[in-house]
């Protein structure tokens, strides 16, 4: 398994989704002892029996793959003074993109950010996200293609900056910055 870099917050994130899956996979096994002595016996049809055992393979799996991914992380802290040699997680950079198809062309600045926290909101892109993943490793002048869909972008790395700042994007202070469970208890 590759290691996945993810900062704090990610790593929090992750451990409590961890937690929400085990205490939904308790749930699931006190229904199932439910569904087997309340609905007929183990050796006849019992459907809603099936369908528990089912969730509660799917929940072992996911509780796996989480605890697999907790397990390869690479936790980072992102530097106020980013470095300006190439991308990388943590670099602001602006690139000029040219659509294909449409033959349409534009400028833009992406933070290149930990996994899990893409804001496109805040100009923020994780470095393992289709937009992103490409443009890792290479240097101002370099040119990648990104496909997304349908559609083909070659991307030229214009400039790298050392903050948002610089980069003319607003600043963000992290604590400001919600939640994927503070989204949901806004109704967001």
């Amino acid at each position: 398994m590759d290691k996945l870099i993810v900062s704090p917050k990610g790593e929090k994130l992750l451990r409590e989704n961890i937690a929400k899956e085990e205490a939904r996979y308790r749930e699931i096994c006190a229904a199932k002892s439910d569904a087997y002595h309340n609905s007929g016996d183990g050796w006849h049809d019992n459907a809603a029996y099936e369908q528990l055992i089912a969730e509660e393979r799917a929940a072992e799996v996911r509780i796996t793959q989480l605890k697999g991914q907790l397990a390869s992380l690479t936790i980072v802290n992102l530097p106020a003074v980013r470095k300006t040699d190439s991308v990388h997680v943590g670099a602001i950079v602006k690139l000029a993109r040219h659509e294909k198809k449409s033959d349409v062309e534009d400028e833009v600045i992406w933070e290149i950010m930990p996994a899990g926290e893409t804001d496109i909101k805040l100009n923020r892109v994780a470095y393992n996200a289709p937009l992103a993943a490409p443009l890792i490793t290479l240097e101002p002048s370099d040119i990648a293609t990104i496909r997304l869909k349908d559609k083909v972008f070659e991307c030229e790395i214009l400039e790298l900056f050392p903050s948002r700042e610089a980069a003319g994007l607003t600043p963000v202070k992290e604590e400001e910055i919600p939640t994927k469970d503070e989204d949901e208890n806004r109704g967001m």
